[in-house]
C-alpha cells in the first residue's frame, strides 16, 4: 500500500499483524503491511540505555546520545486508552529502502510533534506535602498517587525557575518513552540559557530525565549515587538509562558523563 492509502485501515491491519503475530509481535507481524510513506510519517526516537541493550542494539538501525542509544519506533495506534509502537530492525530499512537519514529526520521531526512537557518537581513535591501534613491523605493520593505527573506542574521552558535550584522532569505530553526529549536539537541548550549556565540530568527512566542547574558545590558522588539508588529501586530493568548522571556543557553545548 502507497501513500494513496486509507491511514487508517493500514494502522488497523497493523494492530491485527502486531496481535496475532507469534514470534515477536513487536516487530515481525507489522513488516508485511507497513511502507515506507506510513514509517516516515509515525517514526519516533526512544532513548535506551547502551550497556543493557547490547544485544538489540546490534539488530536495528540506531544513533548513539553520548552513552546511550536513540533506536526508532513507528507508532501504531495512540488514544487515550491505548498506544502500540513495533521497533525498526535493520531488516525493514533495507526492505522498505528508507535511508538512516530519511529515518534520522523523520523521527526528529514527529518526536517534536509529540510535544515537550517540563514539570515543576519542586512545587509537585511541596502541593504533596502540604496536603498530607493537613491530614488530607485521600486527596493527596488522588492526585498525586497515579503514574503521571498532573498537568498543571507543566511549565514552559522560559518560564521555569531553573536557576532557583529546582529540580525538573522533562518527557513528552504523553508521559511515554520521553526521555528521548532530551535528545532533540536546541532543547538542552534552551534549558540551559534559561538556567544561565551548566546542567545536571538525571536519567530517571525511559520515559523521562530530571534536570536541575549544575554549580561547583554539586557532588558527582552524590548525584550518581542517587541514580543508582533509583535503578535498584523503582525503574524496571529494561527501562534504566544508565547508572550515573550527565552534565550539559552549555559552552561546548553537548552531553558528557557527569
Amino acid at each position: 500500500m502507497g501513500a494513496e492509502g486509507n491511514v487508517d485501515e493500514l494502522a488497523e491491519r497493523i494492530i491485527h499483524s502486531l496481535e496475532h503475530a507469534e514470534v515477536d509481535k513487536a516487530t515481525v507481524g507489522a513488516f508485511d503491511v507497513m511502507s515506507k510513506d506510513y514509517v516516515l510519517q509515525n517514526v519516533v526516537y526512544r532513548l535506551i540505555g547502551q550497556k543493557t541493550n547490547a544485544k538489540l542494539l546490534k539488530d536495528c538501525p540506531h544513533k548513539t546520545f553520548c552513552d546511550m542509544a536513540l533506536v526508532y519506533y513507528v507508532k501504531v495506534r495512540e488514544d487515550k486508552e491505548n498506544y502500540m509502537s513495533f521497533r525498526i530492525r535493520n531488516g525493514h530499512v533495507d526492505g522498505l529502502k528508507i535511508t538512516l537519514e530519511e529515518l534520522d529526520e523523520a523521527a526528529v521531526r514527529n518526536t517534536t510533534s509529540e510535544g515537550i512537557a517540563f514539570y515543576n518537581i519542586a512545587d509537585m513535591n511541596r502541593d504533596m506535602l502540604l496536603l498530607q501534613i493537613a491530614g488530607k491523605i485521600e486527596e493527596s493520593n488522588a492526585i498525586f498517587g497515579g503514574p503521571r505527573i498532573p498537568a498543571k506542574y507543566d511549565v514552559p521552558i522560559e518560564d521555569a525557575d531553573i536557576c532557583g535550584g529546582r529540580m525538573y522532569t522533562l518527557t513528552n505530553r504523553r508521559q511515554l518513552n520521553g526521555a528521548a526529549m532530551v535528545a532533540l536539537p536546541g532543547v538542552l541548550k534552551r534549558i540551559a540559557d534559561q538556567a544561565d549556565g551548566d546542567l545536571v540530568v538525571f536519567p530517571g527512566s525511559i520515559h523521562e530525565v530530571n534536570i536541575c542547574k549544575y554549580t561547583p558545590q554539586i557532588s558527582r558522588a552524590n548525584c550518581n549515587q542517587t541514580v543508582r539508588e533509583a535503578n535498584r529501586s523503582t525503574v524496571r530493568p529494561d527501562e534504566i538509562l544508565s547508572d550515573h548522571a550527565y552534565r550539559y556543557r552549555r559552552d561546548l553545548g553537548m552531553l558528557t558523563v557527569l
